[in-house]
């Protein structure tokens, strides 16, 4: 008796066993259409643009190392009556350089000061249009 019992549950848990699946569209699953999208592309590269400038600026304030060298040699010829003589002369001169930005004020400063401004404007303006092209996108999909 007990043997039927366990078989006709366990028969009535395969056979009318309802699974109910809820799918949820996330950022995620769509990430990959969203990135194919041509003005994902033009947001990213208007961002990418601002991470360069910014890098771009950080560069002023770096050691500066510069080495110049130069050689001449020229030759003078000096004719009084019948004597002539001549005079050779070489120069060399070196020069080596090193500069760096102590305090960056005045222009330096401000150049890094407005590209880090820039790339926050940036980098918010690329999250705003991002998710403003996936609620296109989600629009574009429920229509």
């Amino acid at each position: 008796m007990y043997k039927k019992l366990l078989f006709i549950i366990i028969i009535s848990f395969v056979f009318f066993n309802v699974s109910y699946g809820e799918e949820y569209i996330t950022m995620d699953s769509l990430l990959p259409l969203l990135q194919k999208s041509p003005l994902y592309n033009l947001y990213k590269i208007q961002y990418e643009n601002s991470v360069n400038n910014y890098y771009l600026s950080q560069v002023n304030l770096k050691p500066n190392i510069t080495f110049q060298a130069s050689y001449n040699q020229g030759e003078t010829k000096t004719t009084i009556g019948s004597s002539t003589t001549i005079n050779t002369t070489q120069n060399t001169i070196l020069s080596l350089s090193y500069s760096q930005i102590i305090l960056p004020f005045g222009e330096a400063g401000i150049d890094v000061k407005t590209a880090e401004l820039s790339l926050e404007q940036a980098k918010n303006n690329f999250k705003i249009n991002y998710n403003d092209l996936y609620l296109q996108f989600l629009q574009s999909l429920y229509n």
